[in-house]
């Protein structure tokens, strides 16, 4: 077997990490990007104010899942600005639009002219330093951003290693604020994570170590997260699940559950993380006859015994941290579930272990539903 694993991300972990944010930060003229709800919030006037001997121009217009246009609007603010460094501040959406951004400012290019491959990434852009505020996503250890090309009415993944950000600055205090429903959400999008790397057509066996310990951490914290945000134990382990889960799916790239999520998220509005959700237990099934070993070893090293155990103690975190277990729940006809399994057809699919036809998703959803 011979393997190759890269990760070029300097990483700054632990609680109070948001101090050491100024001397991660290369020249004087600094783009903050975030949300709305973190600038009304004042953490990102806490920012500001730590970095008051930079330059710092604010741009918190950044969606849930951002578009190509406030990417495209972010990267020329940061151009025009003379920015030097992009700081991608909150969840996996902002530091997404951050990567994007700083892209689009050393580019000059609009970023559809990127999504899809349309465009090679041929370079980096400015450089980025990941700031992130939930724990799920991972965004801050890869070179993916996933963006609403509104020209095309669809979520659309970038995928180079140029986009790696250059420094994450992890601060598990910052996930204190996080309510509940977001807490369980992104926990979930961690764990698919992992499962995703674990079984990828890709996988290697760094990853594989990687993925293992982000799966252990989520199954034993995400519930204590959810019920009690001031548990700082679970919210720091929560923090290093996200990151390890990141790190895991970085190079392997996610599977199934992922390509399932898109339309999920895009057609009928469902949080990313719940609707990774949704299809994890079903896949985690569908692919077990042609891994029987590796699914063994995890459920061993997670401390379960069979599928049917571990299947068991997924889907109960799942109802019990309150999330939707049926497409029904979340106002899905059953009239939508052939264009949702035509909607599914991601490239991500590619790398599910088990080979999904239209049928098996057909079956899957049915089963939701």
């Amino acid at each position: 077997m011979s393997w190759k694993y890269f990760n070029p991300v300097k990483i700054v972990f632990g609680e109070g990490a948001l101090s050491e944010l100024e001397g991660c930060l290369k020249g004087q003229r600094i783009l903050l990007v975030t949300d709305s709800r973190l600038s009304s919030s004042g953490l990102a006037g806490r920012v500001q104010d730590i970095l008051k001997d930079k330059e710092v121009i604010l741009y918190d217009k950044i969606q849930p899942n951002p578009s190509s246009g406030s990417v495209n609007e972010c990267g020329r603010l940061a151009g025009e600005g003379r920015a030097e460094t992009v700081v991608g501040l909150g969840g996996g959406s902002c530091i997404d639009a951050a990567k994007a951004a700083a892209l689009v400012a050393r580019t000059g290019a609009r970023i559809e002219e990127f999504l899809g491959g349309a465009r090679k990434i041929e370079g980096r852009g400015l450089p980025v330093v990941a700031v992130p505020t939930t724990a799920g996503t991972g965004s801050e250890v890869t070179p993916v951003a996933v963006i609403t090309n509104e020209e095309k009415d669809r979520k659309q993944p970038l995928g180079s290693e140029y986009l790696f950000p250059d420094i994450a600055v992890v601060d598990p205090e910052l996930t204190w604020s996080m309510p509940a429903a977001v807490t369980a959400s992104t926990g979930m999008d961690a764990l698919s994570h992992g499962m995703e790397a674990y079984w990828s057509r890709n996988a290697l066996p760094v990853t594989d170590t990687l993925a293992i310990a982000c799966m252990v951490k989520v199954l034993r914290y995400l519930k204590r997260s959810v019920l009690n945000g001031n548990d700082r134990e679970a919210r720091r382990e929560m923090s290093l699940a996200s990151l390890l889960g990141g790190m895991s799916f970085a190079l392997p790239k996610t599977a199934a559950v992922h390509a399932c999520s898109f339309p999920l998220t895009h057609i009928f509005g469902i949080p990313h993380g719940t609707a990774c959700a949704l299809t994890l237990v079903p896949f985690l099934e569908f692919n077990y006859d042609v891994m029987k070993e590796k699914m063994d070893y995890l459920f061993m090293c997670a401390g379960y015994g069979s599928l049917q155990e571990f299947s068991s103690v997924v889907a109960s975190l799942q109802r019990e941290i309150g999330l939707p277990a049926r497409l029904s729940e979340c106002g899905i006809g059953k009239e939508d579930i052939e264009k949702l399994a035509d909607e599914s057809f991601h490239p991500n699919i590619l790398n599910n272990p088990r080979e999904v036809s239209r049928k098996d998703l057909l079956g899957i959803y049915e089963r939701l539903w």
